[in-house]
């Protein structure tokens, strides 16, 4: 998993290289496609790095300004609170990323004490300290080192990453983290939803006219999360005043399709623990109060995880999926709501990918994964309820076959 991923236009390569070296020398890894060859389906590449990564550095220029792929990588950055801006050679910014800050670097030759460019380096080293919070292992100590936090307007050390903070650990705080981990593993459960909605195969009784089956044009095989038309949000009932939305960004999954028994098709799907956003814009962290709290726990358990059991109809374009849901190293069995919406064998866009797009919710009770904290009490009482709200949209694709193939 790289730290940065570079955003740019193939014409500006020469500039490119000029950022990853500066990056790589500050102590970053980074993701460029400097390395894509014509075998690899770049696309997906793109995607699935972009997720991954901790921060999204977009390198504007009259070129790249005008570039569809580094608008939507751009749109993807900011999306997700990890767009880092900077404009290489002046030009008019999109609309959309205009009023956002962003650091010019027109007359950056590669000085890593420019100004700038250090300017840069702080937004970047904040975004990844952030992100950065959750070892991938387990059994990451405590102690572990990690880069240092860079605060605003202070200068950036470009000390490696060897060579830094420890983990913090935070008292645990509100159950809103109930509603993150809830809300991963949904994910995974809609995945599998799209399934029911296409088996035209269920008994009616006489009096009963079957439904119209749900046309589904896309082939069976497996299918892949795309993260950057997917969202997982999960609410709660806040002291009874209004629901609490929050939010999780890193998600993956894969569905195995059969389009001759969607019943028997299944899904897996998994959300990092340390993905938390909420609308919260006081002093303190507290996306990461969430994350490495009682609550979550994500140091302990840094992913969320879902695995579909059974799958059945309740209408032509609806289903209902059952599945063992695990947050915080307890799983207990769930069930999702699904609706499918649209299916394309061809990308309207003309890209080679097959899509499968659906919404589901469900709810679940955070109790039964062990959080417990500010529930109301049963002699009356207000607190944070119980009961968590997940809400899924979700696009998956696979590789089209080729129009023509090869015989």
């Amino acid at each position: 998993m790289a730290d940065v991923f570079v955003s740019y236009k193939k014409e500006d390569r020469e500039h490119a290289l000029r950022a990853v070296a500066a990056l790589q020398s500050a102590g970053f890894t980074v993701w460029w496609d400097d390395r894509l060859t014509p075998l690899e389906q770049w696309d997906r590449l793109i995607e699935v790095e972009i997720a991954k990564c901790k921060a999204v550095l977009v390198l504007w220029t009259p070129r790249s300004a005008s570039s569809d792929w580094v608008r939507i990588e751009a749109h993807y950055g900011l999306e997700h609170r990890k767009l880092v801006q900077a404009t290489l050679v002046p030009c008019t910014i999109p609309l959309a990323f205009g009023m956002h800050q962003r650091t010019d670097l027109s007359r950056w030759t590669g000085d890593a004490n420019h100004a700038q460019w250090m300017r840069a380096l702080e937004w970047i080293g904040e975004l990844v300290d952030r992100r950065a919070k959750t070892q991938t292992n387990v059994e990451t100590p405590d102690n572990a080192p990690r880069r240092p936090k860079v605060q605003a307007g202070q200068p950036f050390n470009t000390t490696p990453v060897a060579a830094v903070r420890t983990l913090r650990k935070t008292p645990r705080r509100i159950s809103l983290v109930i509603g993150a981990a809830v809300a991963i593993l949904t994910l995974i459960a809609v995945t599998v939803f799209v399934i029911p909605s296409m088996n035209p195969s269920r008994e009616h009784s006489p009096s009963e006219s079957p439904p119209r089956h749900v046309t589904i044009d896309a082939p069976s095989g497996e299918y892949v999360l795309d993260p950057m038309h997917s969202s997982l949000f999960v609410r709660v009932n806040h002291f009874g005043l209004a629901h609490y939305p929050l939010r999780l960004t890193e998600l993956s999954g894969r569905l195995n399709f059969n389009a001759e028994d969607p019943t028997n098709s299944s899904v897996t799907a998994s959300v990092a623990s340390n993905s938390v956003q909420t609308e919260y814009m006081g002093q303190r962290d507290f996306d990461e109060e969430l994350e490495n709290s009682d609550w979550l726990d994500a140091l302990s358990h840094p992913t969320l995880d879902f695995r579909s059991t059974m799958i059945e109809l309740t209408s032509p374009n609806t289903g209902r999926m059952t599945g063992d849901l695990s947050i915080r190293g307890i799983t207990h069995p769930a069930t999702f709501d699904v609706t499918f919406n649209q299916a394309y064998r061809q990308h309207p866009m003309g890209m080679p990918l097959a899509l499968l797009g659906f919404s589901a919710r469900g709810t679940i009770k955070r109790s039964d994964y062990g959080m417990t904290v500010l529930l109301p009490l049963a002699t009356g009482g207000v607190g944070v309820s119980d009961e968590v709200d997940i809400l899924i949209e979700a696009e998956f694709t696979q590789p089209a076959a080729p129009a023509n193939p090869v015989q």
